[in-house]
């Protein structure tokens, strides 16, 4: 195994896991033994292809670490050493059930789970038209040469693809039920653990019932997750067997009664290509392919420490993700297997549903374009937080489409978020580039992409982790609270967004919990815009507590429409005074002063019958006048409360003896 093929390596994995489950279940030790062998049972028998077979090993351990592990027991010169080493290795650190209950503990929100099912689905129906286009082409090619056998994907498999959804989810329920139930997961998996259960569970026998509690229950937002992924698996697998059968009977010359019972024929009776092609499209349905070089270095990475994972808990779906999305844009020619196949490399088929992912791609973007154009969706956004806060007091929303004036967030429709978002980002930086730089179609592309890659949750901590280690002054502390905050189950964070829609100031690791348990969120001091206001989520499309559309209504707002305008992005007003910083209690009133007298003098200014006559530069100085002197204003009111005329008279005090010992 350890110099062997990745067939010999899950042959060795199945034994070692066979021998430690054996001795577990003799010494009663764990209720997860029997799973943990079942689970590569089941692999060992149902998965055969290189590329199945590779997603096994990066969802257990991996292939270097299943290598490692061959050469140190070929090392040793007893059985008994073997059995010890097998036993000790078997069990978990405390490290990898902390991990374990914190994985869990992100997963589980239910909007998590709707935005994993709502991107299979999207996924699993793209594969319609994808097809179809891919159908379209071969039948022109088989016009063209005058070949009408030549291998090529035909229009029936479009809807053998659409009719095996519902086909496949009558199996998924069956095999999303049993992964929930068993918690075995025959190949990938999107819980990227080194070691799967790594909270035990223990029986129990209770009024004559037989239960597990322990880390069946910490896990429940995982097996979730699996049931999801197994459930679209069997789709994915329906819909290629549909594809297949319907692409041989076709082949076959068969038609009507006749080429109808060949297809149920070959469906229920599957040849090992069609089998293989099937376990492929399911691993992409589901983003679950296994890694190249890049990604599995990026895993090892990922699994190689406990803060490693802390930054980056999930590789394997977002770079899957990625990759999908990319090879439906220009830039997927980047890619040596899709130059492969655009030149027919990998045969005529082949091409041809390459050629079909880059028009669907295309359309998709073109489409994007337009709406852009028209201002009905959006990417996301300014990276400028001044000017990003002031657009969205307009009822702006990133990532978003627009309808009768609300928009709606598509930011969770993976992997068409990313196509879209980046088309959208690609069309505002066209608008902000001169002639010359617009026709660099390329680098536009890699900015918008990089941006959107950056505003993704789930690369969200490696770009703040980088923040906050170039900037540690500006971001470090930051970036701490946030992590300490993930203690915090998402699904309870959820809850507390729509229990207190109001966003709220964080400055302290305790803040920053208060701020995601309901109930105690509402105790912290809202956070306040530029006018003084409290800032407060609109809410959702459907239930808030599972919807991931997120909407915000549009406002005709003249003043923030005003200040764009005239691109000045007022910036929060400073905490200190003189020096002094204020409370957090003194700091709310200061905001709710600058802000109140800043809307009411703009106001004024704004709605005057002359203004709109005036040159804009005389424009921008009247706005930065009422901004600068409104916060004057402001602070000379907080200079007079006592409590901080006392903190004043005291703080200089002490500046003064500092001085007189300093001998100054």
């Amino acid at each position: 195994a350890a110099e062997g093929t990745d067939a010999d390596r899950v042959a060795f994995a199945q034994a070692v896991t066979r021998h430690t489950a054996i001795q577990e279940q003799v010494a009663g030790l764990t209720a997860e033994a029997g799973r943990a062998l079942s689970q590569f049972r089941i692999a060992a028998g149902e998965v055969r292809d290189a590329k199945a077979l590779g997603a096994i090993l990066d969802a257990n351990q991996g292939r270097d670490a299943i290598a490692d592990q061959a050469r140190l027991v070929a090392s040793l010169d007893t059985p008994a050493k073997i059995s010890k080493y097998m036993l000790e290795s078997r069990k978990a650190t405390t490290s990898e059930k902390v991990l374990e209950a914190w994985i869990n503990a992100l997963l589980s929100g239910p909007q998590t789970h709707v935005a994993n099912i709502t991107g299979n689905m999207i996924t699993a129906l793209s594969a319609v038209p994808e097809t179809a286009i891919a159908a379209t082409l071969g039948k022109a090619r088989a016009a063209f040469t005058g070949n009408r056998a030549a291998d090529r994907v035909r229009l029936g498999e479009a809807m053998g693809r659409l009719s095996g959804i519902a086909q496949g989810a009558r199996d998924g329920v069956v095999a999303g039920a049993r992964a929930f139930q068993s918690e075995i997961v025959v190949d990938a998996s999107k819980l990227e653990q080194k070691r799967r259960a790594a909270i035990g569970s223990k029986k129990f026998t209770i009024l004559g019932r037989e239960f597990e509690i322990g880390g069946r229950q910490v896990r429940i937002p995982g097996r979730a997750l699996q049931a999801q992924d197994e459930f679209f698996k069997s789709i994915g697998r329906r819909q290629e067997l549909n594809a297949q059968a319907f692409r041989i009977a076709d082949t076959e010359g068969l038609v009507g009664q006749a080429r109808a019972n060949r297809i149920a024929e070959l469906v229920a009776s599957p040849t090992k290509e069609m089998r293989e092609a099937a376990d492929e499209f399911a691993l992409t349905l589901t983003f679950q392919n296994p890694l190249g070089k890049v990604g599995n270095s990026i895993m090892s990475i990922s699994n190689s420490h406990p803060l490693a994972k802390m930054v980056l808990p999930f590789v394997r779906t977002p770079i899957n993700i990625i990759k999908f999305a990319g090879k439906r844009t220009p830039l997927g020619a980047l890619s040596e297997e899709v130059r492969d196949n655009i030149k027919g490399v990998n045969g005529a088929i082949a091409r041809d549903e390459e050629l079909s992912r880059q028009a669907f791609g295309a359309m998709v973007m073109t489409a994007t374009a337009s709406l852009a154009a028209e201002g009905l969706i959006t990417g996301s956004g300014p990276s400028d937080p001044k000017e990003r806060a002031l657009l969205r007091a307009t009822g702006w929303q990133p990532n978003s489409i627009k309808i009768n004036g609300t928009y709606y967030s598509y930011a969770r429709f993976e992997p068409l978020a990313l196509l879209l978002g980046v088309t959208a980002d690609a069309h505002a930086m066209a608008g902000k580039m001169s002639d010359d730089q617009a026709e660099e179609v390329g680098a536009m592309l890699v900015g918008s992409i990089a941006k959107n890659l950056t505003s993704k949750t789930w690369l969200r901590g490696p770009s703040e982790l980088i923040q906050a280690l170039t900037d540690p002054d500006r971001y470090g502390e930051r970036y701490l609270q946030k992590l300490a905050g993930t203690v915090v189950p998402t699904g309870v964070a959820q809850a507390a967004r729509v229990d207190d829609p109001v966003l709220r100031e964080a400055r302290t690791v305790l803040d920053q919990i208060k701020s995601r348990v309901p109930g105690l969120s509402k105790g912290l001091l809202p956070r306040r815009d530029i006018f003084g206001q409290p800032i407060e989520l609109e809410g959702s499309f459907g239930p808030d507590i599972a919807s991931t559309v997120y909407t915000s209504r549009e406002k005709d707002d003249p003043v923030v429409r005003e200040l764009l305008a005239l691109q000045i992005h007022p910036s929060r007003i400073g905490r200190k005074i003189e020096g002094i910083e204020l409370t957090d209690q003194e700091y709310d009133r200061l905001q709710i002063e600058a802000g109140t007298n800043l809307r009411l003098g703009l106001s004024a200014a704004v709605n005057a019958d002359a203004w709109s006559d005036l040159p804009e530069f005389v424009r921008k100085e009247v706005v930065e006048k009422i901004l600068s002197t409104t916060r004057a204003q402001a602070r000379k009111v907080m200079i007079l409360d006592p409590e901080f005329a006392k903190r004043k008279l005291e703080a200089r005090q002490k500046d003064i003896e500092a001085k007189i010992g300093a001998g100054e």
